[in-house]
């Protein structure tokens, strides 16, 4: 069976390092538009890392800290006793006032500045 990616922009990029902020970061990094399970799981186990669409690797070789995996095993999980305001809601449209709720808000907003 095949599977469809989609990506785009495989490049290298040198920065800070968010570690000791001394330091130089490498990473090898790519936007995927679309990516199977299956590949993005053998990605993960070859060392890439994931924020939305983009996917990057640490140059370990040109990096001066190593990166450091936080896994979390989310069927074991429970969440400690944490202050109501803390946990936010998934989904934007759950909070009050916001636009799905509030319908006029936007277009109101929309209004008074055109």
């Amino acid at each position: 069976m095949a599977h469809l990616n989609v990506i785009e922009g495989v490049s290298e990029d040198v920065s800070l390092c968010g570690y000791c902020e001394r330091g130089a970061s490498a990473t090898l990094h790519f936007y995927a538009h679309l990516l199977s399970v299956w590949d993005y799981q053998a990605l993960l186990d070859l060392g890439w890392r994931r924020s939305g669409c983009l996917l990057y690797r640490p140059v370990l070789e040109r990096s001066c800290c190593p990166p450091h995996t936080i896994r979390l095993d989310v069927h074991k999980f429970r969440p400690s006793k944490v202050r109501p305001g803390l946990v936010q809601p998934a989904v934007p449209g759950d909070r009050p006032g916001s636009a799905s709720r509030d319908p006029r808000g936007a277009r109101a907003r929309r209004a008074r500045s055109g």
